[in-house]
């Protein structure tokens, strides 16, 4: 999508206790990348994710909504869950199709019960995650003391701070800014970046070797270390965010890219146990996680891409049922907006319409090829 290379996209899930600011972010993402033209808010129904008559209703989120945006090269996939526990097949189902999650904790109230469900859910997949800390400017709240409390529960050494706030909340500095640090933070800003670099070295064996023999690791270097360590789940990024003003916004995006996995680092595996190829000349490959009826188009089928190009207008094979399905429009679904697109890759959240014999946890390829992807195990009501 949008002639992006598959190494530059970003999926990843956001996941939470209910209230702790998960659409919140998503909105202030959505406006700060132009795809809505006004900050939606979940208070006064405008909220671009919640927009069902019962999320507006309730002022909680009760669907998972997929989204897409450019940020700077990288194409980012995201999508916003629910977080009250009665919701929580929507969590299983976007977690099982997403190559990272951000949890988020409310500033004010710490680590809560749904946090720690997101953390198990993660823990169960294997999947790479980062932990944004949002309202920081409240009323009587301490980043130190959130991220402290954070530490305890899961790892000192394994949850280190991305971005960090400055003392009187006006601004939030990544650890690895080079200019406008202020004085008081310097040694702490040193401080962390050292132990991230240190994280980064670790992932890797050659990396480890030139670091400990004192040479500078590139920024390049760097990055590809720290991605390598979250993927394996040694690192947990932690960021600070306050959706409301956009306080920290861009650095979480920054983060997004520089410690999350592209598709290409975290393939798929058929239920075989062999990676399914990324590339865009590859076979296509997708797996359906969701299907509602849509008033307007009927139904409609949402799939994750994990290899191969879909294109609009195609014949698909359903491995699952042994059938062949035709289809039109392709759809990203942005919200209650759905644009057609001409095609989609590895990393990509997609919807098809009036698919007459595919239904969830299908496995969708192209004609000729034989592949079954593990299903989506959902709870026991």
């Amino acid at each position: 999508m949008k002639d992006i290379a598959i190494a530059d996209v970003r999926n990843f899930v956001i996941m939470g206790h209910t209230g702790s600011g998960k659409t919140a972010i998503v909105d202030a993402i959505l406006h700060k990348l132009g795809i809505n033209d006004r900050h939606g808010s979940t208070d006064d129904g405008s909220s671009m994710a919640d927009w069902t008559d019962e999320e507006k209703e309730r002022k909680i989120s009760i669907w998972t909504k997929p989204f897409d945006a450019v940020y700077k090269k990288n194409h980012l996939v995201f999508m916003d869950t629910p977080g009250y526990a009665d919701f929580y097949g929507q969590v299983v189902a976007a977690s099982s199709v997403a190559d990272a999650a951000l949890i988020t904790v409310d500033a004010a109230s710490g680590v809560q019960v749904g946090t720690n469900r997101s953390w198990r859910r993660c823990e169960a997949l294997g999947l790479p995650r980062g932990i944004v800390v949002t309202g920081i400017d409240k009323d009587n709240t301490d980043f130190t003391a959130t991220l402290k409390s954070i530490q305890d529960i899961w790892g000192a050494t394994r949850c280190l701070p991305a971005t960090i706030p400055t003392s009187d909340k006006q601004s939030v500095i990544d650890v690895f800014a080079e200019s406008g640090i202020p004085a008081d933070m310097a040694e702490a800003v040193e401080t962390f970046k050292g132990s991230l670099i240190e994280s980064a070295a670790e992932s890797n064996d050659a990396l480890l070797e030139k670091y400990l023999g004192g040479e500078a690791l590139a920024p390049e270097e760097i990055n590809e270390g720290l991605r390598g360590a979250v993927c394996r789940g040694e690192l947990i990024p932690v960021f600070a965010v306050c959706s409301k003003s956009g306080l920290g916004l861009e650095a979480l995006m920054d983060g997004i890219v520089r410690y999350f996995p592209s598709p290409i680092e975290r393939p798929e595996k058929d239920a075989a146990g062999e990676p399914v190829d990324t590339s865009p000349d590859a076979p296509f490959v997708g797996k359906v996680w969701r299907s509602v009826a849509d008033p307007f188009v009927g139904q409609l089928t949402y799939l994750r891409v994990y290899g191969g190009t879909l294109s609009a207008d195609s014949e698909i094979y359903n491995a699952t049922s042994a059938n062949k399905e035709r289809f039109g429009t392709l759809y990203a679904i942005r919200g209650k907006k759905q644009d057609s697109i001409p095609s989609a890759t590895a990393g990509d959240i997609v919807a098809i319409a009036k698919l007459k014999h595919t239904a969830l946890n299908a496995t969708l390829c192209a004609i000729g090829t034989e592949c079954e992807l593990p299903e989506i195990l959902f709870p026991n009501p």
